[in-house]
């Protein structure tokens, strides 16, 4: 099959599973986001609604059993990104916010940041299976349609960022073309260790004995 065929037998997959909320096909319905389709892979992040999380679990579940049935494709992934509008509170009567806040004690402002950081980047792990992959992929889309610009960086020696957007990415800054903002880079955590073994014990060896070194 070519590739744009591989594409129309991956949306008419896609338009085989119904969406829970309209009845129409995922496509028809408008779910689908940043389709990539390409050596044996499909990959799409699904756009629901928070509250809607749980629905369209078995939803991506069927999808990507929809995928996989599609002749030349053998791997399928599906991330299921919630966007929410934020919903103001309720009004009523009491006192209002600087009334309230003339009674507290001043907030404390951090002054331990050097002047020269105009970034902080968050850090997070945990055991393999729990979704580390799916929300990171799912919050640098996010950003990336808010125009920012992101780098989606993975140190796991089994990295699959790739199958998820369909590239191959590797131990290099490497675009996304469905994500437009977005670049991903898959770190290879041993040869990134050796690298930096070798910058340290480079520059003595042969100048102190290979027991110490």
């Amino acid at each position: 099959m070519t590739e744009a065929s591989d594409r129309d037998a991956v949306i008419a997959a896609l338009d085989s599973v119904v969406d829970p909320k309209s009845g129409r096909g995922l496509m028809a319905a408008g779910l689908v986001r940043g389709l990539v389709v390409g050596d044996g892979k499909a990959g799409f992040a699904l756009e629901i609604a928070a509250a809607d999380a749980a629905v369209y679990a078995p939803v991506r579940d069927a999808v990507e059993a929809a995928l996989l049935a599609v002749p030349g494709i053998q791997r399928a992934h599906v991330v299921l990104t919630a966007e929410q509008t934020p919903s103001r509170p309720a009004r009523g009567a009491g006192l209002s916010r600087a009334a309230l806040d003339q009674g507290r004690p001043p907030a404390p402002v951090a002054t331990d940041r050097p002047a020269d950081v105009r970034r902080v980047i968050a850090v997070a792990s945990g055991k393999g299976g729990v979704g580390k992959t799916s929300i990171a992929c799912a919050t640098a889309i996010t950003l990336a349609r808010q125009g920012r610009t992101a780098l989606l960086v993975s140190t796991d020696p089994a990295s699959n960022v790739g199958q998820v957007f369909g590239v191959s990415i590797g131990n290099q800054i490497t675009a996304i073309p469905a994500v437009p903002g977005l670049a991903a880079l898959e770190i290879d955590p041993q040869a990134a260790a050796a690298v930096y073994r070798e910058r340290i014990v480079g520059p003595v060896r042969g100048v102190l004995p290979d027991s110490v070194v």
